[in-house]
C-alpha cells in the first residue's frame, strides 16, 4: 500500500516535471511567485557606463596618432584640413546609415545582424570571422603599440625608444586589459569611464588653446595654406631653435 502510494507520488512529480520542462515560462513564473530567483545575466552597464563606452568607441586613440601622418604626407596644412573635412563628412554618412539600420533592425549583434538580414547567413558568417581573425586584432595591435610608444616616451626623452621596450609595454597592456575584462565587468566599466574622461580632457587641452590663438588673430595667410610647411613664412615664435646635442 505504501509502495503504491509512493509510486503515485513519484508519478505525479514526474508528470509535473515533464510539464514544467515543456513550458519553461510556467516554471520561471512559478519560481518567481515562490520567491525563487531566476537565473539570468545581471545588468552591470549603467547609463554613464554606456555613454563612456560609446564615446570611447567613437573617439578612438587614432585621433592622437593620425594628424602627424596626414600633415606629413599631404604636403600642406590646407590639404590636411581638406582630408580631415572629407573624412568627417564620410564618417557622418556612415553614422547616419548605422542610425537608420539600428531603428529598422531592432536586434543585437551589430554588423553580423545587419549583414545577415541583408545578404543571408553565409555572408554574415564570413564577416564575423574576418572581424575576429583580421580586423579586430589589427586595430587592437595599432592601439596597443601607440599605448606602448606614448607611455614610454617620457622615460626615454629625448632619445629614441628601443623597439623591444615598446613591444614589452604593449604585451603588458593587452594582458592587463584581457585579465580585467575577464574578472570584473564593474571594474572594466569604471576604468572605461576614467579613460574616456582622460581622452576628452586631452582633446580639450589641444582644442581650447588652438581656438584661443585663432581668436587672437594668429592665423596663417590664406594664400599659404596649400604651401609646403618648409616654404611657409612662419612667425618668429614658431621657428625651430637649435637642439642641444644629446648622447643617447
Amino acid at each position: 500500500m505504501n509502495r503504491s502510494t509512493s509510486i503515485n507520488k513519484d508519478g505525479e512529480t514526474a508528470s509535473n516535471g515533464q510539464t514544467f520542462s515543456q513550458n519553461g515560462k510556467d516554471l520561471g513564473r512559478k519560481l518567481q511567485e515562490g520567491g525563487g530567483k531566476k537565473v539570468e545575466l545581471g545588468k552591470k552597464v549603467t547609463l554613464l557606463r554606456g555613454i563612456s563606452i560609446i564615446v570611447g568607441t567613437i573617439i578612438g586613440a587614432g585621433i592622437f596618432i593620425s594628424p602627424k601622418g596626414i600633415l606629413k604626407h599631404s604636403g600642406s596644412v590646407g590639404m590636411s584640413l581638406t582630408v580631415w573635412i572629407a573624412c568627417g563628412v564620410l564618417s557622418l554618412f556612415g553614422a547616419l546609415c548605422y542610425a537608420e539600420l539600428g531603428t529598422c533592425i531592432k536586434k543585437s549583434g551589430g554588423h553580423y545582424t545587419y549583414i545577415m538580414e541583408a545578404f543571408g547567413p553565409q555572408m554574415a558568417f564570413i564577416r564575423l570571422w574576418a572581424d575576429l581573425i583580421a580586423i579586430r586584432p589589427a586595430a587592437l595591435a595599432v592601439i596597443s603599440l601607440a599605448f606602448g610608444q606614448y607611455i614610454l616616451e617620457p622615460l626615454f626623452m629625448p632619445c629614441s625608444i628601443p623597439p623591444m621596450a615598446v613591444k614589452l609595454a604593449t604585451a603588458i597592456g593587452i594582458t592587463s586589459v584581457v585579465y580585467l575584462n575577464s574578472m570584473s565587468v564593474t571594474w572594466t566599466a569604471r576604468i572605461q569611464i576614467l579613460l574616456t574622461i582622460s581622452k576628452l580632457v586631452a582633446i580639450t587641452t589641444i582644442i581650447v588653446p588652438g581656438m584661443f590663438q585663432l581668436f587672437k588673430g594668429k592665423t596663417l595667410c590664406h594664400n599659404e595654406l596649400y604651401k609646403s610647411p618648409q616654404t611657409m613664412r612662419l612667425p618668429h615664435s614658431t621657428l625651430k631653435k637649435k637642439k642641444k646635442s644629446v648622447n643617447c
